[in-house]
């Protein structure tokens, strides 16, 4: 098996390779972020995920105890325009992460992709928006504010992983852990359905039970793929063999990606699993 060093020579040597999925070429905009400087940024402030969570903890709590004895707000505009303005940033963001996803896989492996970032971090369009993708953790947040100033239940899983979302992206990114490339590409797709989604119920237009939970059964997929990956990488650094990411942040991810996958999993059961349950044995009493 190669070494990351030869992959990483390779890497440098190749400018356009022939592959089904060439390497995305940059817009103009997308060479506005330097990696260095993302990196260098992250090294110093990540910790600041933190204090954001902890904000974001007083502030939702806060209101929610301030609406307790007040009717709901309405918010259907902005909530309209709030998740509209996410779906096609995840879109945008699924359409120039995935490429260059792809074309890692497709030259170097499965592997490789799972255990090396040098090569991704030599696609501009994947810098760009995989720092977007961390900025963006933090305005996720606003989120819940709809939640709890329209009265709706706000269940664990929601502020939960909001949170820990947030302090895994921005840790991980400020040592550029391998399985980021993975990590954020899987994410900016199930978020281009989810806040479609969310879009299109804010609008009032009526969509099928049965998207809903297709949408929750892609979440489930992403954590289980997030599980799976993480151990996919723990098995080759406990063999000796090089993976660019440390054992500890391995077992972080596992236990954020399993949390993640059991909550999900148990969201799934009570939304859809219990309904269906409900309604077979009311037509069983008829």
């Amino acid at each position: 098996m190669e070494t990351n060093g030869s992959f990483t020579s390779l890497a440098l040597k190749m400018k356009m390779p022939n592959t089904t999925t060439p390497m995305p070429l940059p817009f103009d905009f997308e060479k506005l972020v330097n990696r260095d400087d993302v990196k260098d940024w992250l090294d110093h402030n990540w910790h600041q995920s933190f204090y954001w969570s902890a904000l974001y903890l007083i502030v939702v709590f806060g209101c929610q105890y301030f609406m307790k004895n007040r009717p709901p707000f309405n918010l259907r505009y902005p909530l309209v325009l709030w998740n509209l303005g996410l779906a096609v940033f995840s879109i945008c963001g699924s359409i120039r992460m995935f490429p260059g996803f792809l074309h890692t896989i497709q030259e170097f492996g499965i592997h490789y992709s799972i255990c090396h970032a040098k090569y991704p971090q030599m696609i501009q369009p994947t810098v760009f928006w995989g720092w977007l993708f961390i900025a963006s953790k933090v305005l996720e947040l606003g989120d819940t504010l709809f939640v709890v100033l329209r009265k709706q239940k706000l269940i664990f899983l929601h502020w939960y992983h909001h949170i820990m979302t947030l302090i895994f992206c921005w840790y991980n990114s400020a040592r550029e852990v391998s399985l980021g490339h993975w990590f954020i590409t899987m994410n900016y797709f199930v978020h281009s359905f989810m806040y479609t989604y969310f879009a299109f119920r804010a609008m009032r237009i009526q969509v099928p039970r049965y998207i809903a939970m297709i949408i929750t059964t892609l979440q489930i997929i992403q954590m289980i793929f997030g599980v799976s990956i993480t151990v996919w990488a723990y098995k080759t650094v406990s063999r000796g063999i090089d993976c660019e990411t440390p054992e500890n942040t391995l077992e972080l991810a596992f236990l954020v990606y399993l949390s993640y996958a059991l909550l999900f999993c148990h969201l799934f059961y009570q939304s859809y699993i219990i309904p269906i349950w409900n309604n077979k044995n009311e037509k069983k009493l008829k």
